[in-house]
């Protein structure tokens, strides 16, 4: 068995994977103005949706593990950035001679314009090699 947990590819995925190799080349002061921006724009859309921004920051550390503005860090400089679909993910390891057994996938909101989140696959061998 193999659990793997991958980005979802969504349409701005090559506008991510840019910003991303931008990001971790810039200085502090250009990754803090560029995390401001983007803190501000997903709150912003937080509150447009009719969600509590403030709340989700302040439980963000109980259902991630770590605070917001961490995971925000990670997100904009995490490079090199590689994403899949759930169809290129299968056809992958089903070459290798694994298939999905189980998959943890949820849909791609807003065309992953505030990034994308992982989806996760067990994998299995397709067949068990007998032996002797």
């Amino acid at each position: 068995m193999l659990m793997v947990a991958l980005y979802r590819r969504t349409p701005m995925c090559r506008l991510w994977e840019r910003e991303k190799r931008l990001y971790s080349q810039a200085s502090p002061r250009t990754q803090r103005v560029v995390r401001l921006t983007y803190q501000a724009a997903f709150l912003g859309a937080k509150a447009a949706t009719g969600h509590n921004p403030f709340a989700y920051v302040r439980n963000f550390h109980s259902h991630r593990g770590m605070r917001w503005r961490n995971d925000v860090h990670d997100w904009l400089g995490g490079y090199p950035y590689e994403s899949a679909s759930p169809e290129e993910l299968a056809a992958f390891f089903g070459r290798a001679g694994l298939v999905v057994q189980r998959a943890f996938a949820k849909p791609v909101t807003a065309c992953g314009l505030f990034g994308s989140h992982c989806d996760e696959y067990v994998l299995r061998r397709d067949s068990i090699p007998r032996r002797g």
